[in-house]
C-alpha cells in the first residue's frame, strides 16, 4: 500500500484483479485451478511459523521423501 501510495481498498481491489488474472492464466494453459490441492506436492499454513521453521519444514519433507 505504501509503495504504490494506496487505500486499503484500492490495495483489497488490486490483490483480487491480480488474483483473478492468475487464476485466468492457469486455466487457459492447464485446464485446472491454482485452488486445486491436488496441484501441489506440499502446502503449508505458515501463519503461526517462523521463516526458519518453515524452511526446516520444507527441507524435512525434501530429506524424507528422497
Amino acid at each position: 500500500m505504501k509503495k504504490q501510495e494506496l487505500t486499503r481498498e484500492q490495495a483489497v481491489e488490486v490483490i483480487e484483479r491480480v488474483d483473478k488474472l492468475r487464476e485466468n492464466y492457469i486455466q487457459r494453459y492447464t485446464g485446472r485451478s491454482r485452488y486445486d490441492l491436488r496441484n501441489y506436492d506440499m502446502v503449508l499454513n505458515v501463519d503461526d511459523l517462523t521463516e526458519e521453521d518453515a524452511v526446516n519444514l520444507i527441507l524435512k519433507y525434501v530429506k524424507k521423501s528422497h
